[in-house]
């Protein structure tokens, strides 16, 4: 099997967090798309080992934040390389809250949606989760959206182990 043909696939890079009480986490993702739009749906899927993904299944609650394509890459090193188990990733970066009070990452993104989980999949090392789409806001309607491929190949930016599109070298 060609694992490089997999890089073919699209993707954006998202901003995905969620809260336990007043310890609030997020993480990259690549892996996060509409599932229907008469109720308002939206799936992330997320690695088991991720500190976020407990956050989500405790709390029934998540926020996607759309990035743009010229995201800070101290974002991608903070959500993407770090355990939220161990350092505050919000400490430093813009945010709000909406509806739910699941923590919403404004800083470089287009976009946001605020969900409550009403789903989960179990797909071996990762969940799926679908949450209803209860608010959403656009905060930039010029910029274009980050995605995975110009992360990939023009940035030079690597899949962290967690990630569904991680591929180790050969």
């Amino acid at each position: 099997m060609n694992r490089e043909a997999f890089y073919k696939l699209t993707y954006g890079l998202y901003l995905v967090s969620s809260l336990r009480g007043e310890k609030k986490n997020g993480f990259v993702s690549n892996a996060v798309f509409q599932v229907t739009s008469n109720p308002p749906q939206i799936a992330v899927v997320c690695n088991k080992d991720n500190f976020t993904s407990q956050l989500i299944k405790d709390s029934k609650l998540f926020s996607i934040s759309v990035l743009k394509k010229d995201a800070n890459p101290k974002l991608f090193g903070l959500f993407g390389f770090k355990t939220g188990a161990t350092v505050d990733k919000f400490e430093s970066v813009k945010h709000i809250t909406a509806k739910t009070g699941a923590p919403i990452v404004v800083e470089e993104s287009l976009a946001w949606f605020d969900c409550e989980l009403i789903n989960t999949f179990d797909v071996g090392t990762h969940n799926i989760f679908v949450g209803q789409i209860i608010d959403s806001d656009l905060l930039d309607s010029e910029s274009e959206p980050f995605l995975y491929s110009y992360y990939r190949d023009v940035k030079k930016g690597k899949a962290p182990k967690n990630a569904p599109t991680f591929i180790a070298n050969k």
